[in-house]
């Protein structure tokens, strides 16, 4: 497993409400067990400033300009999902997955961000942990 980017920094930048903002980071898994894999994130910090105000999650599967809220969306053939979904803290959100043996599997994970005229300012960072699971 490997991921493309590692240190996202999200555009546009500064956050503004009348666009979301997004950043991408690529994962790519190779596999030779029989029954495919897993791919999960966790989410390992959530998005907060130095002062530890956290931005919302998305609830209603897209993230919407001017709106303060936190989601993923994701490209590729194995994903699990087509609208934005939160990562959660404390259950693994499955993101992609395949139940036969592949190489070079890739799912472009989009952070997106929106925000509202209400949302604190500041610097935001947080932490997402990918884990590659073989299905034997």
């Amino acid at each position: 497993m490997s991921i493309s980017n590692t240190n996202i920094t999200l555009s546009p930048n500064p956050l503004t409400t009348a666009s979301v903002s997004t950043g991408t980071s690529t994962v790519t898994l190779s596999t030779n067990a029989d029954l495919g894999y897993s791919l999960t994130a966790r989410l390992a910090s959530g998005f907060k400033t130095g002062q530890g105000y956290q931005l919302a999650n998305v609830t209603d599967g897209a993230v919407t300009a001017g709106v303060e809220e936190f989601g993923i969306g994701l490209t590729g053939v194995d994903r699990s999902f087509t609208d934005d979904r939160l990562i959660s803290a404390v259950t693994p959100t499955i993101i992609a997955s395949r139940s036969n043996w592949g190489a070079d599997i890739t799912t472009t994970v989009t952070f997106k961000v929106g925000i509202s005229s209400i949302s604190n300012a500041g610097d935001y960072s947080g932490a997402i942990v990918f884990i590659g699971t073989a299905t034997f």
